[in-house]
């Protein structure tokens, strides 16, 4: 449930950041505040997630695989952090931070699908007791 809440509330702070690009064009007043608020809480929310997903993948490895299990997680989110700021990087050139924000929210959303649709009732099929 914690992987659950704090990916949809990452949605929401996705689209939070989008909004602020198109508050800034329009001249809007206060967008500095939803700003840092969506930093905030977007902290919030992967300081959240990080842990529960370590959790999940230490749960699903036998003992002796535990120590694997950690350093494949970690590896993955490094990797995945690289390549993330490239890509972005590259996509933001291109098409400008609300329509990067924009597509991270809809990124975030089919995360939260899979997730939930396929990966946690596995977990529970899977995790050892």
């Amino acid at each position: 449930q914690l992987i659950e809440g704090s990916s949809f509330a990452c949605i929401i702070v996705f689209v939070l950041l989008a909004i602020c690009g198109w508050m800034r064009q329009a001249e809007i007043m206060g967008v500095e505040w939803v700003f840092l608020s969506a930093a905030l809480f977007m902290g919030i929310c992967f300081g959240v997630m990080f842990p529960a997903y370590n959790t999940l993948f230490v749960s699903l490895a036998p003992n002796s695989q535990r120590g694997t299990a950690v350093s494949t997680y970690l590896t993955s989110w490094d990797v995945g952090i690289g390549a993330g700021l490239a890509l972005g990087g590259l996509v933001v050139e291109a098409l400008g931070f609300e329509v990067t924000y924009a597509l991270g929210a809809m990124l975030a959303v089919v995360s939260w699908l899979w997730f939930r649709g396929y990966v946690a009732p596995k977990y529970h099929i899977w995790k050892v007791k």
